[in-house]
């Protein structure tokens, strides 16, 4: 997530999956296979309430975007507070014997690690310089 464990009361809080297709190789029946994982759906749980489900994994804010931006993974978090926020990956998979491919009925659905989050509420204050400079002004620690 971005910033790593942390938002901002009512700015977007960018949350990203990485699941990816991946193959595994194996033996059923005595025979060599290939499984090939699809991710297909990510439902993200903010912690606050909000379940959103998507066929976006979601992308990193990059150095050329603006950070606090929408993304259509972000959320927005309405209260300051601790969360924990956690996404759940749906997958379907594929069987290769011989080089032929076959869908197999089914989902699968793993959940990766939870994430801590911190929301907090920001104020903006005008002073007459930094809190070096004017120690005591308003929003400066004493």
């Amino acid at each position: 997530m971005q910033p790593e464990n942390w938002g901002v009361l009512g700015i977007p809080t960018n949350f990203v999956a990485t699941a990816t297709d991946h193959v595994q190789q194996g033996t059923l029946l005595g025979q060599p296979v290939e499984v090939r994982w699809r991710p297909v759906a990510f439902t993200f749980d903010y912690g606050d309430g909000t379940v959103v489900t998507t066929d976006d994994a979601g992308a990193l804010w990059q150095a050329s975007d603006d950070d606090w931006t929408s993304t259509a993974t972000s959320h927005e978090y309405q209260t300051r507070g601790d969360y924990t926020a956690t996404v759940t990956i749906t997958f379907e998979a594929d069987l290769a014997t011989d080089g032929a491919w076959a869908t197999v009925p089914g989902t699968l659905e793993l959940a990766a690690p939870a994430e801590a989050v911190q929301v907090f509420e920001v104020q903006t204050v005008l002073t007459r310089g930094d809190c070096i400079a004017y120690p005591n002004d308003p929003g400066c620690s004493p």
